[in-house]
């Protein structure tokens, strides 16, 4: 083999490993959130068929959500992404704020040749200013700062769908005489604990205070459109 031919398979080896590197997502690092709705010993009011006590367990990480699909506006090669959630990988001395993109969702639109390139390993940039940016090279373009208009988006904390949740929920299914009617829920994405759903019928006259799967509820006031409570305790953990 000459040294042309030995370069060219070394130069060539690199690219095809530096192309499959590229490629490695980054690992989402998940935090445990529990929610507990609405708070303990206060008022609240809901009406028939709301949800007047809840509790959601959820991993959650730090994102944004992309709720519109955006591009830098390209004639020949227009760089595109549609919506998806996009975990936050970093801040950089100016603020700017790095979010990264998920291949199946951001790619250049070819329109020379008439194809789609996937992108990896790239970002979506919030400005310190509240505009959007988008990185990738591609054929001897790069991508441009966010030309569609008005894009919607959030940043915050976001559901990891691919962890397990669960949720319990009671709803105010109304009243009938001195009993109160109401419908339990979980809903879990662990398979190990399917959803179901549960009716359970409390009566007034024996005491204004009921209890579900170790939740408190006293009721201060109930007709058969909406009720009026207080949360004594919660579903446990």
């Amino acid at each position: 083999m000459n040294h042309i031919s030995k370069y060219f398979s070394i130069l060539t080896t690199l690219l095809i490993l530096s192309g499959c590197a590229s490629k490695l997502p980054t690992k989402i690092i998940s935090d445990v959130s529990t929610i507990n709705l609405p708070a303990l010993n206060q008022e609240a009011e809901v009406e028939i068929g709301d949800t007047l006590l809840e509790k959601s367990i959820a991993y959650t990480y730090d994102g944004l959500e992309l709720f519109s699909t955006i591009s830098d506006g390209g004639y020949a090669r227009e760089y595109i992404m549609t919506p998806h959630k996009l975990p936050y990988i970093k801040k950089d001395k100016n603020g700017d704020k790095y979010f990264e993109a998920s291949s199946n969702n951001y790619y250049v639109d070819d329109k020379t040749f008439g194809q789609r390139v996937p992108l990896y390993n790239e970002f979506l940039i919030l400005k310190t200013d509240g505009s959007l940016d988008l990185t990738g090279y591609f054929d001897l373009t790069s991508a441009d700062p966010v030309a569609t208009p008005n894009p919607s988006f959030r940043v915050g904390k976001l559901v990891d769908i691919s962890q397990p949740s669960f949720k319990q929920e009671l709803i105010y299914n109304g009243k009938s005489g001195s009993t109160l009617k109401f419908m339990y829920r979980e809903f879990s994405k662990d398979l190990a604990r399917p959803s179901f759903s549960q009716e359970v019928n409390y009566d007034l006259a024996e005491s204004n205070i009921v209890g579900f799967k170790g939740a408190r509820i006293e009721i201060l006031n109930a007709t058969n459109t909406k009720i009026e409570y207080k949360v004594l305790k919660s579903f446990p953990n």
